[in-house]
């Protein structure tokens, strides 16, 4: 199962400075979005570098196998990141990485490059 397109949502506390944000991004590298700071919304546009998208779609397919299905998922917490795979038309997965998790070795790579995008808007 290997996602095309990638939409990655994080739920923070705008209130203590931790932003939401929600990213879309596709296999040619295009980065679209949007990162909420309290009363600011910056709209997204970055592009990737090929082994960044390389790295990232690999390692959300990895991860689906990893969490269990957002259905499934019981305690929400701020930090929180839902990751949703699919291809037009069609939701492949769906799943959350809770605040714990995203600094495990095998995937932290992942968070840099999505907190490197989002840094750069109103940090």
């Amino acid at each position: 199962m290997s996602a095309t397109v990638l939409r990655i949502s994080h739920n923070g506390n705008v209130f203590v400075n931790n932003p939401h944000w929600t990213l879309g991004i596709g296999l040619d590298g295009k980065v679209i979005g949007e990162v909420l700071r309290y009363h600011t919304r910056y709209a997204v546009s970055e592009q990737l570098t090929g082994p960044e998208v390389q790295f990232i779609f690999q390692t959300a397919d990895a991860m689906s196998r990893q969490f269990p299905p957002v259905e499934q998922h019981l305690n929400h917490h701020h930090d929180d990141v839902c990751i949703q795979g699919g291809e037009p038309g069609k939701v492949l997965y769906r799943y959350i990485v809770p605040p714990e998790e995203q600094r495990h070795e095998s995937i932290a790579e992942f968070f840099t490059i999505l907190n490197k995008v989002v840094d750069r808007y109103g940090s």
